[in-house]
């Protein structure tokens, strides 16, 4: 088999997904890791992921040194500051090879529509609506990270979900069906008990987006307080979209073909392309 391989990163803010080409077409299984976005994970998580993804593309046939491209679509790329964070770390890890770094909603993009010429409207841990005309263009809206933004992402929703629990135990709200949801999904036994839970060391986004499901669950079993946690993000989400044609009127940026809507939150909105 033929040793010299591709290999490309998809970095997120809760898991990172790896997937190699050989020369000859053949490709290993992908393999995961943690989060790859400095702008949001606790110190030393980047390093970390990066140094796991590191030691399984060494145990490939070849190792780093017949990998002749490496290329990173990460959460947070536009922070100049984060090139030369993931740098540092593979030059850290061993790889000494050529990179090129791009956002995660460029590959997204390329991953969905094969190249460009469209819309992708993501909803991960974030969420951003991207476009790129066949020049090579850009527009963007949204996914400035969870601290500004990302309503309708898998973080937003999770804490909406922690919000409404206590909410409820305060009796600000009525009694919700996330009460015993969010109970069972983090193992705790009273509202008190989040406390120590939700601040925790390690208990971080990746662990706050994994509550959306719960949202939607939820919403199935007519709980009356969904439709304020799900439509905001569903109306944000859309703002992203109507603002993303906005600058494709104001700067002529051509950007058509499909919109795609790229779902990473199972049992939530219905995903697929959309059309005019």
């Amino acid at each position: 088999m033929q040793t010299q391989y591709y290999a490309g990163w998809d970095g997120g803010g809760t898991k990172t997904l790896c997937r190699v080409l050989y020369q000859d077409g053949t490709a290993p299984q992908p393999f995961t890791a943690g989060a790859l976005n400095p702008n949001g994970t606790v110190a030393g998580q980047c390093e970390a992921t990066v140094a796991d993804l590191l030691r399984n593309m060494a145990a490939l046939p070849g190792g780093l040194d017949a990998c002749r491209m490496l290329c990173i679509g990460a959460a947070g790329i536009s922070n100049p500051a984060t090139r030369v964070h993931l740098q540092n770390a593979l030059q850290a890890g061993g790889y000494h090879g050529p990179v090129t770094f791009t956002g995660d909603q460029q590959t997204a993009l390329y991953g969905a529509l094969g190249g460009p010429g469209g819309i992708v409207l993501i909803a991960g841990t974030g969420s951003i609506c991207y476009g790129q005309s066949t020049d090579g263009r850009e527009a963007r809206s949204g996914g400035w990270g969870s601290l500004m933004d990302d309503e309708g992402g898998g973080f937003a929703l999770g804490r909406d979900a922690l919000a409404a629990v206590v909410r409820a135990e305060d009796g600000r709200i009525a009694p919700t069906v996330l009460h015993d949801a969010v109970f069972e999904a983090l193992q705790v036994g009273a509202v008190r008990k989040l406390i120590g839970k939700i601040y925790a060391p390690g208990f971080g986004k990746r662990e706050v987006a994994a509550l959306a499901p719960l949202v939607g669950a939820a919403a199935e079993q007519g709980d009356r307080h969904m439709p304020g946690l799900l439509h905001p993000g569903h109306h944000h989400d859309l703002d992203k979209v109507a603002h993303m044609q906005t600058v494709r009127c104001r700067v002529k940026a051509d950007v058509e073909g499909d919109l795609v809507v790229v779902q990473q939150i199972p049992d939530l909105f219905l995903v697929g392309r959309l059309r005019d």
